[in-house]
């Protein structure tokens, strides 16, 4: 594992334990396993932070990370892959203000209320491709 990935990781763990505590775990819900690869003009793209954001406000975010080919996986909490099913806008990232690495990403996917990103999660294994434009 990179430093890049490690960075990630740790990101998405932080972000994980402040999920849980802040929002709480819900009781078995039917979840959804969500891969697939993040793109940016037609190449992957490595060392992103992806955030699928619920229409429903009673559901929680589900995170994942990519590794270098672009592929993640979804986690919605404490260590548990998936998504629950619904309605979601995504947002996808590689900056990291803190640590000095500069957003590759257009500005248009890095925010909730600007992404055209829409996605639907069902119940069961499932891919969802992410193709992002610069232009």
């Amino acid at each position: 594992m990179n430093f890049g990935q490690l960075k990630i990781f740790l990101l998405f763990g932080i972000s994980v334990v402040f999920l849980v505590t802040t929002i709480g775990c819900q009781k078995n819900p039917a979840i959804g396993k969500v891969t697939g690869t993040v793109t940016l003009d037609g190449k992957p793209l490595p060392n992103a932070s992806v955030t699928f954001h619920p229409d429903n406000s009673n559901t929680i975010p589900s995170l994942g990370g990519t590794d270098p080919n672009g592929k993640y996986e979804l986690f919605y909490t404490d260590g548990k892959t998936g998504a629950i099913p619904g309605q979601y806008t995504v947002t996808i990232s590689t900056g990291q203000a803190w640590n000095n690495i500069p957003e590759t990403v257009p500005s248009q996917y890095l925010d909730k209320t600007t992404s055209e990103l829409q996605f639907v999660v069902k119940p069961g294994n499932q891919t969802i491709n992410i193709e992002l434009k610069s232009k």
